[in-house]
């Protein structure tokens, strides 16, 4: 069980004193990229439906800083691109690296491609 970038895209602050907590930042120290056969109906469906801006903060966050700021529909017909999202998404995965709530700044590290969310009890 490995974090990958399209895991991160879901996780947010589960502290009590939290209003939105998410996008949590994303600090890498180690990630490895695990290529498999592209699925391009399932990133085409996905794509439209998920927050653009966190995908922005996560490719950045792993060194791919060239993508698009604004998700526009006909990315969806380039190839090339759809191939590029499925690495970031499904092949990325995320080894060492700490999640950082935007709000608190409470930190959760991620350790053998597990993020560790949980809290001491007072805070959930």
């Amino acid at each position: 069980l490995n974090m990958k970038l399209l895991t991160y895209l879901s996780l947010k602050c589960p502290a009590k004193d939290v209003i939105k907590g998410y996008p949590l930042q994303l600090q890498v120290e180690e990630l490895v990229v695990n290529e498999s056969e592209v699925n391009s109906t399932f990133i085409i469906d996905l794509l439209p439906n998920i927050d653009w801006s966190a995908l922005v903060l996560a490719a950045t966050a792993v060194g791919l800083v060239d993508i698009p700021q604004i998700f526009d529909n006909n990315l969806l017909s380039d190839l090339e691109f759809i191939k590029a999202m499925y690495c970031l998404l499904i092949d990325t995965v995320i080894l060492k690296g700490v999640l950082i709530c935007p709000e608190t700044g409470r930190t959760f590290p991620i350790e053998n491609g597990i993020p560790n969310m949980i809290l001491p009890e007072k805070d959930v």
